[in-house]
């Protein structure tokens, strides 16, 4: 886990199965959806994905998570 947030930290982006175990760890944790949600827009945005963009192509995946 370490190294997968280490790496989110530097590059602000996650391939597919990084960000699916990087979330469901946030998950194991007791992060609500929303949270989890904010703390993946907030990351993504350092990188310039603004909102509509996270919305279309991030946020299914990280509810899909949460069931």
């Amino acid at each position: 886990m370490k190294t997968l947030f280490t790496a989110l930290k530097n590059q602000h982006h996650l391939k597919h199965f990084g960000r699916l175990q990087l979330g469901l760890f946030l998950k194991g944790i007791g992060l609500t959806m929303d949270e989890a949600i904010q703390f993946w827009k907030q990351e993504f945005s350092k990188k310039g994905v603004d909102g509509d963009k996270f919305e279309k192509n991030y946020a299914y995946n990280v509810r899909h998570m949460f069931g």
